[in-house]
């Protein structure tokens, strides 16, 4: 008899990361995942989600940056229009994007005393929907959009129901070990609440006073609780997510210099390229254009 460990309650990431890897490979779309509120992290303060909150799909990505407006586009579209439809009607439901493809959306909701709160975001595709329906965004493309649009999958309605309730099922039990490791008795749960604060605070001018009053501890004894669990001082694990944020702004956007320090909390362009170079060993154009360079 085969016997089967399970998912490690501390430590579901890995887990989940298989089971929407092979949800893809079977559906043959691509899964992004929007964490509304920041809750799905584990004891750690690790991610439930590594490396799925952007499109990734080659469909998505190709002239995004590229072509002008095209970027504005893709972010009024997805993250705005529809995440709104998610959070005002809370229903799965399909949207068609500006490049002529669809996805399926599908929100997963928390009980609460005012009802139901959007947690979390899936969003499954592209794919296709029938070409007269697509026609009139179609005809807004080049031509090489319109033949590899016609290269994409068209799931069949049954597929996009089994779609919708797996991500469901797999949603709410995301809600299950995020209360988990929210747990009060949880002794990883401090270390859980820094990784939090930086993950949506590290864009903004924060500071160790703001982590305090997060932690509702005295400066001193916040100060040993970060030494114990990350071995380095408030400052510098500021200073690291907002790095890992501009390195992946570097790679795979176009915004300015200037943008990018804005994104990433810095008060002005020069101590933002200043930090980068000690952070990296040389300032953030040239690592732009060695990424671009770079052989695939």
């Amino acid at each position: 008899m085969l016997l089967w460990n399970g998912i490690d309650p501390s430590d579901p990431g890995p887990a989940l990361e298989q089971t929407l890897a092979e949800v893809e490979r079977y559906f043959k779309v691509r899964i992004t995942v929007h964490d509304c509120q920041s809750r799905f992290f584990d004891a750690r303060g690790e991610s439930f989600f590594h490396n799925r909150h952007f499109h990734t799909a080659s469909y998505c990505l190709d002239g995004r940056y590229e072509t002008p407006g095209w970027d504005e586009h893709c972010k009024l579209d997805c993250a705005f229009t529809a995440e709104a439809i998610a959070h005002q009607e809370h229903k799965v439901f399909l949207h068609r994007c500006w490049k002529g493809v669809t996805e399926l959306i599908v929100p997963v909701e928390e009980e609460t005393q005012q009802g139901g709160s959007t947690m979390l975001l899936f969003y499954a595709g592209p794919f296709r929907a029938g070409e007269k329906e697509s026609a009139e965004v179609l005809r807004e493309l080049p031509e090489s959009w319109v033949s590899r649009w016609r290269q994409l999958p068209c799931v069949h309605p049954s597929e996009v129901d089994l779609l919708a309730r797996i991500l469901l099922l797999i949603g709410h039990g995301m809600l299950h070990y995020a209360a988990e490791a929210h747990r009060d008795d949880n002794p990883l749960r401090r270390r859980g609440i820094i990784r939090k604060f930086l993950y949506d605070h590290a864009h903004e001018a924060v500071n160790f006073a703001a982590l305090c009053r997060e932690l509702a501890l005295s400066p001193s004894r916040t100060r040993a609780v970060v030494a114990l669990h990350f071995g380095v001082p408030f400052h510098r694990l500021l200073e690291t997510e907002r790095m890992i944020r501009a390195e992946k702004y570097l790679a795979e956007t176009e915004y300015p210099l200037k943008e990018i320090a804005e994104k990433t909390g810095y008060v002005n362009e020069y101590h933002f390229n200043r930090t980068f170079r000690r952070h990296f060993g040389m300032p953030p154009g040239e690592y732009r254009r060695r990424r671009r360079s770079a052989p695939n």
